[in-house]
């Protein structure tokens, strides 16, 4: 067997999420039967456009179009913060990169948010990897993680 098609293989079935067992758990937190979801089955999440937002906002950065953050934030309208909240979506391993925008349209808007990823910012690369399952799973807490 061919070692990146084991890696692959692997990888895969890492990040496969179960929609009726995320359904179903968010509906025992709350004591109440699961909605269909939140998000139509025809949109993708929104973090996967915070990603790619954030890679366009870094091209336009490196390509000089965009002189700075702040410059972004202005042509957004929104904060330098938030232009920087954003950003740090680059700094996660690849490997989460790509399963984000691997998230099939009509995944919950609650699984994975821009905000439950802020702690595996400050991890290390090979951290990152085991918390963001762990995240996936409901168990990691959506408070900072200290290092």
């Amino acid at each position: 067997m061919n070692r990146s098609s084991s890696f692959e293989e692997d990888f895969q079935s890492c990040y496969i999420i179960d929609l009726a067992d995320y359904r179903a758990r968010k509906s025992r937190k709350r004591g109440r039967r699961a909605r269909a979801g939140r998000t139509p089955p025809s949109r993708s999440p929104r973090i996967v456009g915070l990603m790619k937002k954030a890679l366009a906002w870094q091209e336009l950065l490196d390509s000089g179009e965009a002189p700075s953050r702040a410059e972004l934030a202005r042509r957004e309208g929104i904060t330098r913060a938030r232009v920087t909240q954003i950003m740090k979506l680059l700094a996660l391993a690849p490997e989460i990169h790509e399963a984000i925008q691997a998230l099939p349209a009509g995944t919950p808007e609650g699984l994975v948010t821009e905000r439950k990823l802020r702690p595996l910012v400050g991890m290390t690369s090979m951290d990152q990897p085991g918390a963001f399952r762990a995240l996936v799973r409901g168990r990691l807490p959506s408070t900072k993680v200290v290092v």
